[in-house]
């Protein structure tokens, strides 16, 4: 027998805030958390939430593994052919004069880190060291 809308209630806790990959005008937000569903164990999240964190779109849920893959896949995406041009195509105008003034860089980066310390982002917190030690896989992993 199949259940009905009403009885296949879904439950989450939303462990760890990870940090906001993008706010919207209606108040909703892309975040990246780490979320236990339905009393599971708990896996990396991203999908919009409203301001309350009561309602929720869709989204992609990982296991530590795949989170750790697909970290890999983008900074190869990134570094990689082309990576440049991508994101020297997706800078803004001030984002652009930024790169050109390395003072006005390190002032803008300094901002998104205190305001991600007050919000308590945990990706705002500098893990420079960590960062690099894991980006360093080996060729053979793939």
């Amino acid at each position: 027998m199949a259940a009905t809308e009403r009885e296949r209630e879904i439950s989450f806790n939303i462990c760890q805030k990870i940090g906001v990959i993008a706010s919207y005008q209606s108040g909703w937000k892309k975040e990246a958390n780490l979320v236990e569903w339905n009393g599971g164990p708990a896996k990396i999240d991203i999908r919009d939430w409203d301001p309350s964190h009561e309602h929720m779109g869709k989204g992609i849920t990982l296991y530590p593994e795949e989170a750790d893959r697909l970290q890999w896949l983008l900074f190869r995406y990134f570094k990689g052919k082309g990576g440049k041009k991508r994101e020297q195509a997706a800078q803004s105008p001030a984002e652009e004069n930024a790169a050109e003034n390395p003072a006005e860089e390190k002032l803008q980066q300094q901002e998104i880190l205190q305001d991600g310390a007050e919000t308590g982002d945990v990706l705002a917190q500098p893990v420079q060291e960590e960062v690099e030690e894991a980006l360093q896989l080996p060729e053979e992993s793939f």
